[in-house]
């Protein structure tokens, strides 16, 4: 368990979609930054994310000058915010505008930045998204479920506490982040330290805040190289095996808030990490 967790079922799992597709959306302001200014990693971690808590904002990596892009989830509000070195930081709201009025301000605000070109153009992910009207043109709004956006920024605070808590006992974990093609924030438990996560055997530890497949919130874990047809042991907290197309183990939203005593949902998802990690470890060492 961790002391610091964040009750979670404010609002319902299942009432999170229409926010989580706008957030979506919004924080791809942070890889297009990135990818433009930030140096270029064979891992493509230079376009993802970490989590800022003290700030409850999505993190980009710096940049020349010390520039950073942070997507906040203030309460009650969504904002674009660009910090870098003898200039004060530049906010912008990003409710009730448009995704192609907060691109036109951030290159505007970024141009002539330290180490940045006055001409700066910012191009869009080379990644598919899931639809939505935003990316046409239509403005972002809260919703109808008010404090979608908050509880969103709980479940992701939540989920970096727990996964940066599992790298103080993996020594081999890699640095958490979330990546923004798929929106997961994740860490990868590298087995064969020797050769390397790309070749070696590996277990992915993560949560989305849901997909096509898994449209609630849900935590995951996953072996690599995927296992044939194990014998699998059951999992706690109502955890499954998810086995077409992917293999792993999954716990989804609605079984952690089916209480809503900190202690209880924080046990739930350790307890559940904890079995699913140890069993992955298992089957990829037979």
């Amino acid at each position: 368990m961790i002391s610091d967790w964040e009750v979670l079922g404010a609002v319902e799992p299942r009432h999170l979609t229409e926010a989580r597709l706008q957030l979506h959306h919004a924080v791809q302001a942070i890889p297009s930054f990135a990818q433009a200014l930030v140096p270029a990693r064979d891992d493509d971690s230079h376009r993802a994310m970490t989590w800022d808590a003290s700030r409850r904002a999505f993190l980009s990596e710096p940049a020349a000058g010390d520039t950073f892009l942070r997507v906040c989830l203030a309460p009650g509000s969504l904002e674009l915010s660009v910090s870098g070195r003898d200039r004060p930081t530049r906010t912008r709201a990003l409710l009730g505008g448009t995704l192609r009025d907060t691109h036109t301000w951030l290159e505007r605000e970024l141009r002539g930045m330290p180490g940045i070109a006055e001409d700066l153009r910012l191009a869009e992910p080379d990644y598919d998204l899931p639809d939505h009207a935003v990316a046409d043109g239509a403005t972002l709004d809260a919703g109808s479920e008010g404090g979608a956006f908050e509880e969103l920024a709980r479940w992701y605070a939540n989920a970096a506490a727990m996964l940066e808590r599992l790298r103080k006992v993996e020594p081999h974990a890699t640095a958490v982040r979330c990546w923004p093609h798929h929106f997961d924030i994740a860490s990868l438990v590298v087995l064969d330290p020797d050769i390397g996560a790309s070749t070696g055997r590996s277990v992915g530890v993560g949560f989305s805040p849901g997909d096509e497949g898994y449209p609630l919130p849900y935590w995951y874990v996953t072996p690599y190289p995927y296992p044939g047809t194990p014998e699998l042991v059951p999992l706690p907290s109502g955890g499954v095996w998810h086995t077409e197309g992917w293999f792993g183990a999954v716990l989804t939203g609605d079984r952690i808030v089916r209480s809503r005593d900190p202690e209880v949902q924080s046990g739930a998802v350790s307890e559940f990490l904890e079995s699913a990690v140890r069993t992955s470890k298992s089957l990829l060492a037979d």
